[in-house]
């Protein structure tokens, strides 16, 4: 739909209001918007650390649109939000904080059983796009140390890396396997002992809050976005140290009580800020304050 369409969609429908979330759509929306009609665009993930807004023409073309604008800009996390401005170095307008959620209540929660079976293996899982930012290549050399050990981990995701990591784990031959793409696949949690993620960088993890809801203890990377999101929910490991991740798991295995405290806190977390509830009451006070009556 060309920027004409979609301007007379605006006058027949009398819009009061838009808000958009990915590129292409905020570009096209602060060409099409009249100024007069208030634009909210969320930011989902730290641009000043992705490769993917890197590229010249994608810059520009940020940078002349957002000129066009009075452009209310949502963060999903300060860290997304303050490197947006940061990377682009555009003058703010209006700028709020608003944190994904999880729905709590869609979600299956059956008891965990943090009780180790030793006749059975410690069971790691992690759930992303298997691309750079997720680097799933560090939890291969991690393996690559625990060939003798009863660990095991599974990675649920598809994306455009599937077989360079699929050659990695057949080469180095370590207990990891690749899951493929599943439906719910949060459901599958209650089945592991532990909820992993090596990344990068984040926005804001739709998984991590799903593991955290659902009571598994966590072991992330130690970046500001999961600093933000969990505090001292999880345990923290260096990604330029795969041994550090190691000693971690190993004190994780061998003390259930650290791992039900971490599950409990990161529970408790998640119900006293990220719920549905709590990101519609402050998405309507962002409408609120911005609709022009």
């Amino acid at each position: 739909m060309g920027c004409n369409k979609i301007k007379a969609v605006y006058k027949k429908r009398n819009i009061h209001l838009v808000h958009t979330h990915l590129y292409a759509a905020t570009i096209v929306a602060r060409l099409a918007t009249p100024k007069s009609v208030p634009l909210i665009t969320t930011i989902h993930t730290n641009v000043n650390a992705s490769d993917e807004y890197k590229k010249k023409w994608l810059i520009a073309l940020e940078k002349f649109t957002y000129k066009l604008q009075n452009n209310i800009i949502i963060g999903v996390s300060k860290y997304a939000l303050e490197g947006y401005y940061k990377f682009y170095n555009h003058k703010p307008y209006k700028k709020y904080l608003l944190y994904t959620f999880v729905d709590v209540d869609a979600l299956k929660q059956p008891k965990i059983n943090y009780q180790i079976n030793t006749s059975t293996p410690f069971r790691l899982l992690t759930i992303g796009a298997i691309r750079y930012p997720k680097n799933q290549e560090y939890l291969v050399e991690v393996f690559k140390k625990l060939k003798d050990e009863n660990i095991v981990l599974h990675i649920y995701g598809t994306g455009a890396r599937h077989q360079v990591i699929k050659q990695l784990i057949e080469e180095s031959g370590v207990n990891i396997e690749l899951k493929g793409e599943v439906e719910n696949a949060s459901s599958l949690m209650s089945d592991y002992d532990v909820y992993v993620m090596p990344s990068f960088f984040e926005g804001f993890s739709l998984s991590v809050l799903e593991a955290m809801a659902m009571g598994i203890p966590m072991m992330l990377s130690n970046i500001p976005s999961f600093n933000e999101q969990c505090e001292d929910t999880a345990c923290y490991f260096d990604l330029n140290n795969v041994d550090d991740f190691i000693s971690k798991l190993k004190m994780l295995e061998n003390n259930q009580a650290e791992r039900e405290r971490l599950a409990k806190l990161a529970k408790e977390r998640v119900m006293k800020h990220f719920t549905l509830q709590h990101h519609l009451q402050q998405l309507r006070k962002i409408y609120k304050e911005n609709i022009v009556a």
